[in-house]
């Protein structure tokens, strides 16, 4: 048995040594095919359907939540007692922090058109938390598509550009 967990153990050494010298994914060249463009823009897609149906999921527990604890704040509350009013501010801070996280989940979505120049959408504050994720592709050139099209980071998939 010893024969086969040492070359097990050294592959994963051999991995682990071999990891970090591997090019980041900013450091990587896009494909130039179409089928690989076609397949990254598909799969930025999925992802953001993705993230919009965890977040719908998220936002329907929460409110379950938040219904559920009102229900218990007030049972409790009716039925009186030393610890009542405590135990109702308790559930009131798991209220309020549901409510919070409720709307830090919300977010908001916008489309915007890359053929149109700065467009207006949200006002943010200093302190604010803000997290964009962005889909779809732009074309910086468009006598040669396939050269000067770029996906949501601002990266032509072609080669001169």
């Amino acid at each position: 048995m010893r024969p086969f967990i040492i070359p097990a153990l050294l592959a994963c050494c051999a991995i682990a040594i071999a990891a970090p010298n591997s090019p980041k994914p900013d450091q990587l060249d896009s494909p130039h095919s179409t089928a690989a463009k076609s397949a990254l823009i598909r799969a930025n897609k999925d992802k953001a359907h993705a993230v919009a149906a965890y977040k719908k999921v998220m936002a329907d527990t929460l409110r379950q939540l938040i219904h559920n604890l009102a229900d218990a704040r007030e049972t409790i509350l009716r039925g009186g007692g030393s610890e009542a009013l405590a135990e109702g501010n308790r559930i009131q801070a798991c209220i309020d922090e549901a409510n919070r996280e409720l709307a830090l989940n919300a977010g908001q979505q916008f489309k915007i058109s890359a053929a149109r120049g700065w467009q207006p959408t949200i006002n943010v504050s200093a302190g604010q938390n803000l997290r964009l994720a962005a889909y779809g592709t732009w074309c910086a050139g468009v006598k040669e598509r396939s050269i000067y099209t770029c996906g949501p980071d601002g990266k032509p998939f072609g080669k001169k550009a």
